[in-house]
């Protein structure tokens, strides 16, 4: 039985989170991606017979679109391409720049009150995501001398 794990789901994470969502992605360049991510990566290591099959399994993550084959072509085959869901990297982006604080500290709520004015259609689970996403984004900066 296929398996989606932590590990699996936070893998295509890393490896879509510079995709655009404007721009489709063909499933085998996402492949390639998740490789470079994970050098041992393979969809059998999840128990799954495709990389499609895979894919499919995470909705929330990825957006699937099918190219059907020529029909007049016997040996074509659908053609895949993906999408991230959300377009995590330019919502990040566009809510650190847009945001202003008065104290100079970047406040991980009012960034996520910011982020979540600009994606109204994000789900509690993916809040959770950003806040950590955010987190990991800003701990370089910690230690800044302010002064």
């Amino acid at each position: 039985m296929p398996t989606d794990t932590a590990a699996l789901r936070r893998l295509i994470y890393q490896a879509t989170y510079g995709l655009s969502r404007q721009k489709r992605t063909h499933a085998a360049q996402l492949g390639a991606l998740l490789r470079k991510q994970d050098r041992t990566f393979s969809y059998e290591k999840y128990s799954f017979t495709k990389l499609i099959d895979l894919l499919e399994a995470v909705p929330d993550l990825v957006e699937m679109e099918r190219i059907d084959p020529d029909s007049s072509n016997p040996n074509s085959a659908p053609v895949y391409y993906v999408r991230p869901v959300t377009d995590t990297k330019r919502l990040l982006t566009d809510a650190l720049t847009d945001y202003d604080s008065p104290d100079g500290w970047v406040h991980i709520d009012s960034l996520m009150q910011a982020i979540c004015q600009k994606a109204a259609c994000l789900t509690q689970i993916w809040y959770f995501r950003l806040s950590a996403m955010a987190i990991a984004i800003l701990k370089p900066f910690r230690n800044v001398d302010r002064s």
